[in-house]
């Protein structure tokens, strides 16, 4: 692979892994926003409960104890819908933590090869430069590689 290549596949996985980060950020968020909002249904659940006394005081007779029934069951469905979208979201993050695991570790794997590419072609630099220096330092024309 040429490292021209190398380098253009290095800017992409950069490109996808910043990709993903902002992916599993927008899903922490949206996930906590979730959670507040089950949070605050909760709440307001146990404030309904607890005054459950002074609201049947103030709606008369058994159609008051029917509403007040009728809201606490909606209460109970909208909390356990909340809890439902909570759990898909904490998938979701999951997913976006694996997801970005993954190009993580690819765009280092990609940054190893270049790192050993480079120092692979130093070692070739240096081995040629000694090659040069023992061919002055005994007297020899300098070595002539064909193909180079």
């Amino acid at each position: 692979m040429k490292p021209a290549v190398l380098e253009k596949l290095i800017e992409m996985a950069d490109r996808n892994r910043d990709l993903a980060a902002t992916r599993r950020a927008r899903a922490e968020q949206a996930r906590a926003k979730a959670s507040g909002t089950l949070q605050s249904l909760e709440q307001y659940r146990q404030g309904h409960r607890d005054n459950r006394r002074a609201a049947l005081g103030a709606l008369p007779g058994a159609s008051g104890l029917a509403v007040h029934a009728r809201f606490g069951g909606k209460l109970d469905e909208a909390i356990e819908a909340q809890r439902a979208q909570c759990l898909d979201l904490e998938r979701s993050v999951d997913a976006r933590s694996e997801e970005l695991r993954k190009a993580h570790a690819r765009l280092q794997a990609l940054r190893a090869l270049e790192q050993r590419r480079e120092r692979a072609r130093r070692r070739r630099e240096d081995a040629a430069e000694q090659h040069a220096q023992d061919d002055l330092a005994s007297g020899r024309h300098p070595r002539v590689r064909p193909g180079r």
